[in-house]
């Protein structure tokens, strides 16, 4: 027979089950969030993920947030941006099936028509949200964006749109390729005492599941748009080590995770330059993105590119700033504000380093780096 005092335990615990139960079927694990302007078009997510987007729709008004309905119009960016007017942010709920993302020019006419000759993987063009926060329409974003993608997944979505945020100051997981030490000095910025970690020799075999699941999680490893499901260090005897890939990643306790490696932030199989005009791209599955794994496990939100991104070998000068970026994006999380805002906030100063560089080539890979940076998730 229990005692009133083992009785009292025994539903104190099922009272933090049940709490924690609830949690996960409210917005953001029940968290506050700002004012925010969510963007979908039902019908579309319904087809991408079944009935988990009624749940969706629901969650997000259930919490007595906004949902702006988007229509088929030609120009659907102008109609949300007007309705942004006076929100903290814009999150976009689904995949490029169900909002598209613009394909972007990220050069200024005056730019390209001095970098012709400078070859770009991608050239200079990336996907791009920005355009549902442009309230004055002067084709740049006034307020953060992030989106959460589906991945044809309705437990993916419902994971990112229920998942709690840990706080800044906790625990750090980082990794870099050994041609990249100027991660280093970024990883100082980053909250926690962990090491950084190399490699090589650090390798797929050698990453606990568990060494993922902090709070706060710096990536500066190679990517391919060909293969989102794995990133690659350097071998010291040349050619290339995976480093971390989709298996890697286990169950997550909302930590946010930067990542400074090529493509890390696509969630399509095709680049804005390979498709024609017209042509809507094809959605990755969840289970193949390491991007999507993290938000799919629990992350609060995965901040990084898609497109090629820039990074000077070890011993190169950093003429354009990469490190300015990525300690700024640090910086302004540890001061309290959401991924989304961060990244906004870390875009602002990287304008400086574009304001103070005169070299055509180098404002090309500078504007490039400002605008194909993205957050993913619900990251507030």
């Amino acid at each position: 027979m229990q005692t009133p005092e083992e009785n009292s335990g025994d539903e104190e615990v099922a009272g933090d089950k049940k709490i924690a139960a609830e949690s996960k079927s409210q917005l953001a694990g029940g968290r506050t969030l700002p004012d925010l302007l969510f963007v979908t078009e039902p019908d579309r997510l319904k087809s991408a993920v079944g009935d988990a987007a009624e749940t969706a729709v629901k969650l997000i008004k259930d919490a007595g947030k906004d949902v702006f309905e988007l229509g088929l119009g030609a120009d659907p960016w102008k109609a949300v941006s007007a309705a942004a007017s006076g929100k903290a942010g814009v999150v976009i709920v689904g995949g490029y099936d169900v909002v598209p993302s613009v394909r972007l020019d990220c050069l200024p006419k005056a730019i390209r028509a001095h970098v012709q000759n400078l070859a770009d993987p991608d050239d200079w063009e990336v996907w791009n949200d920005e355009a549902y926060a442009d309230v004055n329409r002067d084709s740049f974003g006034d307020l953060p964006v992030s989106r959460i993608p589906d991945g044809h997944s309705g437990d993916l979505l419902v994971a990112a749109l229920t998942g709690t945020a840990t706080s800044a100051d906790a625990t750090r997981f980082g990794l870099r390729n050994f041609k990249r030490p100027f991660a280093d000095q970024v990883f100082l910025k980053v909250p926690g005492s962990e090491t950084m970690l190399i490699s090589e020799p650090t390798a797929v075999g050698t990453i606990k599941v568990t060494d993922l699941n902090a709070s706060n999680l710096y990536v500066m490893l190679h990517g391919s748009s060909d293969n989102l499901g794995s990133y690659w260090g350097e071998a010291s005897s040349g050619g290339y080590v995976e480093a971390m890939k989709t298996s890697c990643v286990g169950k997550q306790s909302g930590g946010t995770v930067f990542a400074g490696c090529c493509y890390g932030a696509l969630t399509v199989e095709e680049r804005p330059h390979e498709l024609a005009t017209g042509d809507d791209p094809t959605i990755v599955p969840a289970s193949d993105s390491i991007a999507l794994q993290f938000l799919a496990k629990g992350a609060a939100a995965f901040v990084g590119c898609t497109g090629a991104h820039y990074s000077p070998a070890a011993g190169a000068a950093l003429p354009y700033g990469a490190d300015v970026l990525h300690k700024a994006f640090w910086d302004h999380l540890a001061s309290g504000h959401g991924a989304a805002e961060a990244l906004f906030n870390a875009k602002k100063d990287y304008l400086k380093v574009i304001l103070s560089t005169h070299d055509p080539g180098i404002m090309a890979i500078i504007f490039k780096m400002w605008r194909q940076f993205k957050c993913l998730g619900l990251g507030w």
